[in-house]
């Protein structure tokens, strides 16, 4: 029999108290991140450090290291962060990190992944947007010209999308250093 949410609300709200602080530590136990939702849900102060940590083992720590970025893995920690509503400045580091690994990763090696032409780009915009929608413009400034920066410093692949999707986002036309 299927069970929709509103039955499980009424039989929740029907469980004595301990009834109620049971279900609330499994559910807190059950995994990082719904720990992190419900501690960002109910308290507004989780800490994320430890996934932007597993981002950073993911993406440019894996670079370092030669090893090659796990695309669905990055997907998952950003997920994970959308889905405990971390803050705007979380999800800019963790965008930032998700770009730079799969871009210094092409720009190191000179290939990779085919998804990697994808992941990049799409893990660009988005940082970019955060950035456009959360931060005043004067700092909005600032980070697109070190990601202009960024971006022409770390040309070694096809850099078709990725300009693209920079100039699209900040109105910016990212000139190449070979280019007139």
């Amino acid at each position: 029999m299927k069970t929709n949410l509103r039955t499980l609300l009424k039989e929740f709200h029907e469980l004595p108290l301990a009834g109620q602080d049971s279900l609330l530590k499994s559910l807190y136990n059950f995994s990082p991140e719904t720990r992190l939702l419900m501690a960002n849900y109910l308290s507004g102060q989780a800490d994320f450090s430890d996934l932007i940590g597993k981002m950073e083992s993911e993406t440019t720590g894996k670079v370092s290291r030669w090893r090659v970025p796990d695309a669905r893995r990055v997907s998952y920690i950003v997920n994970s962060a959308v889905k405990a509503r971390a803050p705007f400045e979380v999800m800019m580091e963790l965008e930032q990190l998700a770009y730079s690994g799969f871009i210094d990763f092409l720009n190191l090696y000179g290939g990779g992944p085919d998804s990697f032409l994808t992941q990049g780009p799409k893990h660009l915009e988005a940082y970019l947007l955060i950035v456009k929608n959360n931060l005043p413009s004067s700092q909005q400034a600032e980070i697109f010209e070190d990601v202009r920066k960024y971006l022409l410093n770390n040309d070694n692949m096809d850099t078709g999308e990725t300009y693209e999707v920079f100039e699209s986002v900040t109105g910016i036309k990212v000139r190449h250093p070979h280019s007139k």
